[in-house]
């Protein structure tokens, strides 16, 4: 599944850049909220853990084109304090690049609000850190994306998105356990457009 999403995000890219006239380039600055993150351990000594409220900061750079093909990268920064069952604290972080395609359908005569779908994949690593040890691992993640992309002005605008994503993070070392960060999640951002035709 994640291999024909990433396929289909690969060929919509070059599709976008070979046939579509280009219209500008924008910055953007986003937020994603994912309500809970599942911990969950190896073996059954030990329960399961919700992971709660995790943001995510990802700043982007995106080119756009004519007819409403949108493509582009970002980077993503993640950091989070956890008590654990066994009142123990570990601390979460983790990075990642990611490239995503879309396209703007406009829905409004004003041409300033549009609906965006899309699909996007990447790669993060997540790290996590104790009083014991302090240990790495890398996922992929795609997702399908839909949402809202009202221009304030021709340059700047405002998004919202929601995400379906699949993210998990293994780690097979004793004590083993996964970090699962899969689900519906909300993206905001906000973007300007440095050049627009």
């Amino acid at each position: 599944m994640r291999s024909i999403v990433a396929s289909v995000l690969t060929a919509s890219c070059l599709v976008a850049l070979d046939s579509a006239a280009y219209d500008g380039i924008s910055l953007g600055l986003g937020l994603e909220y994912n309500p809970i993150a599942r911990l969950e351990y190896g073996n059954n000594s030990q329960p399961g853990q919700d992971v709660v409220d995790n943001i995510t900061l990802e700043p982007g750079i995106y080119i756009g084109f004519a007819n409403g093909l949108r493509v582009g990268g970002f980077f993503t920064r993640y950091s989070k304090s956890l008590e654990r069952g066994d009142n123990r604290t570990s601390s979460l972080s983790a990075w990642g690049i990611g490239f995503s395609g879309d396209y703007g359908l406009e829905i409004t005569e004003s041409g300033k609000t549009q609906l965006a779908g899309g699909i996007e994949a990447g790669y993060s690593e997540l790290t996590d850190k104790n009083e014991f040890n302090k240990r790495t691992r890398g996922g992929i993640w795609v997702a399908a994306i839909g949402g809202i992309r009202h221009f304030i002005n021709r340059a700047i605008f405002l998004e919202m998105n929601f995400r379906m994503k699949w993210l998990e993070y293994d780690f097979p070392e004793t004590p083993q356990k996964s970090y699962d960060y899969s689900g519906p999640v909300l993206r905001i951002s906000l973007g300007y457009g440095v050049y627009a035709l």
